[in-house]
């Protein structure tokens, strides 16, 4: 399999960039499904709330590490207080965050008990790989992140950083061995070399597959994996800093002036189709299935325009970090922009540190900010939202209605009134929109019609647990 970018580690908690699964080498507390719902097919067998703020996992007899040591609580315990630990600065602890306490009852019983009612802390553990804590201390951080021991269903054969990986089954995992007896990940990052590798053989699947290349592969039999579910490829629009834009009459007309359906031809060859008027897809816990996509309306538009006091030919900044599709739909935003009158300075970014700072608040930023937005790996509509709140460093909105009902959303834990909660906050959000909406962020992948039963999970990596090759 050829990949953009194999990690110079297997920790999955120093980084986080791709499934902490890492091609299902390590296994967590619980998995979650295509729709991001928590199910007990990782190392617990069931768990128990005791309250608002205390769970108790009964971890699954028999489990296995690689080097054939039980998974213990104490593993458990070991690997939720790493996470979680704000001291150690790894890239999973935002995600785990919400952990105060986590305790070993027996050998298969853990308590964990957060800092307040949190409604979504089984996504969260879902996120977070159990390590043998024995083999960890023994080896330290920087060995484990090169010869890991891991509980998933794939144990490592052979891994150079930033190079390749390669992987076979597990023999006694408890849910079930792999049929592949071997899979080699390569790190090919030229698209171009991954793209031959697939059409001559040498390559059984690819991920981050160019979009203007899916039909010609289509064509070939080649087979493609389509996945927009759990990220926004939109724009933030800063309802906050004192521009232009902040007026909400701009921000609306600036939705109804361009035409999302003509992105998604044009950027995305008709791969993925436009939001419904909120940055949550269909899927993600929380959207809100009443709210529609922004019609294209350009002489609405401009009577918005016109309301705001906007001069014809006025000029707003925008920046965006450089990928091809998000370039290429820039030049559409802008050319559809400049029919109603407001004209796009563009500001392409390059550094992903400095575009997080820009995001985050951190450094000067445009008025318009392009990139992704995203609910992976919860498939939870508060990973998205939590960059609108007015608490928030990043301060995008400042809405009094849209803060309160997404804080309420953070202690409810009754799901049918959280999910109410999150589509009132996304329905405000449409109202008084920070944000273009525009289409689902789009990753593909493609493989060859010989590989079967291929999935893309929701961290955007294959899963290879079923897959088998045919003659």
């Amino acid at each position: 399999m050829g990949v953009n970018t194999v990690p110079p580690t297997l920790d999955a908690m120093v980084v986080t960039l791709t499934s902490p699964r890492r091609w299902d080498v390590h296994d967590m507390l619980l998995r979650q499904n295509e729709r991001g719902e928590p199910e007990a097919t990782g190392l617990a067998e069931r768990w128990r709330t005791l309250d608002d703020v205390t769970w108790e996992f009964t971890l699954l007899a028999g489990a296995l590490f690689h080097d054939e040591t039980p998974v213990t609580a104490a593993d458990v315990v070991f690997s939720l207080r790493r996470a979680s630990d704000p001291a150690l600065r790894l890239s999973i602890t935002p995600r785990i965050n919400t952990v105060r306490e986590v305790h070993a009852l027996d050998r298969r019983t853990v308590r964990v008990i957060t800092n307040g009612p949190d409604p979504i802390l089984l996504r969260r553990i879902a996120a977070v790989p159990v390590y043998p804590q024995a083999y960890f201390e023994r080896v330290g951080e920087a060995e484990f992140g090169i010869r890991p021991v891991g509980a998933g269903p794939f144990q490592v054969k052979e891994f150079v950083a930033n190079e390749r990986l390669v992987l076979v089954p597990f023999p006694k995992h408890p849910r079930g061995v792999p049929i592949l007896s071997e899979v080699r990940i390569r790190q090919i990052p030229e698209a171009s070399a991954r793209l031959a590798g697939l059409r001559t053989g040498e390559l059984e699947a690819i991920m981050q597959v160019p979009i203007e290349q899916a039909e010609a592969l289509r064509r070939e039999g080649l087979q493609l994996l389509p996945y927009d579910l759990g990220a926004s490829g939109g724009c933030r629009m800063s309802a906050v800093d004192e521009t232009p834009v902040k007026d909400r009459r701009v921000r609306l007309a600036i939705n109804y002036a361009v035409d999302k359906e003509a992105i998604a031809q044009i950027v995305y060859g008709g791969l993925t189709k436009p939001e419904q008027g909120q940055i949550v897809q269909p899927g993600v816990f929380g959207f809100n299935p009443n709210l529609q996509p922004f019609p294209y309306d350009p002489v609405r538009a401009r009577q918005l325009l016109a309301e705001a006091g906007w001069a014809p030919g006025m000029r707003v900044g925008i920046e965006w970090l450089r990928t091809p599709q998000r370039d290429q739909m820039v030049l559409v935003l802008q050319s559809q922009l400049r029919e109603v009158g407001v004209e796009l300075e563009l500001r392409p970014l390059t550094d992903p540190a400095q575009t997080l700072g820009k995001l985050n608040g951190a450094l000067p930023r445009e008025p318009i900010s392009c990139g992704t937005i995203s609910t992976t790996p919860a498939l939870d509509a508060d990973f998205a939202l939590s960059w609108f709140v007015g608490a928030s460093s990043a301060r995008w909105l400042n809405n009094p209605e849209f803060d309160r009902l997404y804080l309420a959303s953070r202690s409810e834990m009754d799901p049918r009134k959280r999910e109410a909660l999150l589509q009132e906050a996304l329905r405000v959000m449409h109202e008084d929109p920070p944000y273009l909406f525009l289409v689902p962020n789009l990753e593909l992948g493609a493989h060859r019609p010989q590989l079967q039963r291929v999935l893309i999970v929701n961290q955007f990596e294959l899963d290879l647990r079923q897959a088998f090759k045919t003659s």
